[in-house]
C-alpha cells in the first residue's frame, strides 16, 4: 500500500539527530509566543472599544446640543437634550446608559447652551490584563467626558 508510510508517526532513523530532537519544539514555541499575541489582540480590541465609546459620547453630546435649537421652551430644554442623548446611546446596554450623567447649562445671556456628558470608566465590563514590565492593559480612564457648546441665535420677536 502506498499510504502505509503515513500511518507511522515515528521519526525515521535515517534523519540526522537534530531533526529527531525537534519533535516538541513547535508546541513549546507556541506556548511562549501565544500569550504575547493574545495580549496584543486583547489590547487592540479593548482600546478600540474605549475609543468607540469616547467617540459615541462626543457624538451624543453634540447631537444633544444641536437639539437645543429646536426647543422653543427653555423649561423643556434639558428633557429634550437627555432624550436625544438617550437615543444616540441606545446601542449601549441599559445598565451603561443608567451610569451616564448629563448636565445642560444655559441658555445664558449670549444664548450659549453647554451639554456635558460623563460616564465612569469603572462601569465598563473590561477585565484588564497585567503584563510584566508594562502594567495594566488597557489603562481605562476613571471618567469619560464629552462636552458640546452651541450658541443659539436670538429669536426674532413677532
Amino acid at each position: 500500500m502506498a499510504v502505509d508510510h503515513l500511518k507511522d508517526k515515528r521519526i525515521p532513523e535515517h534523519l540526522p539527530a537534530p531533526c529527531r530532537r525537534q519533535r516538541g519544539a513547535v508546541a513549546v514555541e507556541f506556548a511562549l509566543v501565544f500569550p504575547l499575541l493574545f495580549a496584543i489582540f486583547y489590547a487592540a480590541v479593548t482600546y478600540g472599544f474605549v475609543f468607540m465609546l469616547n467617540q459615541a459620547m462626543v457624538f451624543a453630546a453634540e447631537e444633544g446640543a444641536r437639539s437645543a435649537v429646536r426647543v422653543a421652551d427653555p423649561a423643556r430644554l434639558e428633557q429634550e437634550v437627555e432624550k436625544v442623548i438617550d437615543d444616540r446611546l441606545s446601542w449601549m446596554p441599559g445598565w451603561a446608559r443608567e451610569a451616564r450623567e448629563v448636565s445642560v447649562d444655559g441658555p445664558d445671556d449670549e444664548g450659549r447652551v453647554t451639554v456635558d456628558l460623563e460616564f465612569p470608566g469603572s462601569a465598563l465590563p473590561l477585565a484588564p490584563l497585567v503584563l510584566p514590565g508594562i502594567g495594566e492593559v488597557p489603562r481605562i480612564p476613571d471618567l469619560f467626558r464629552a462636552r458640546a457648546d452651541i450658541v443659539l441665535s436670538p429669536r426674532a420677536s413677532p
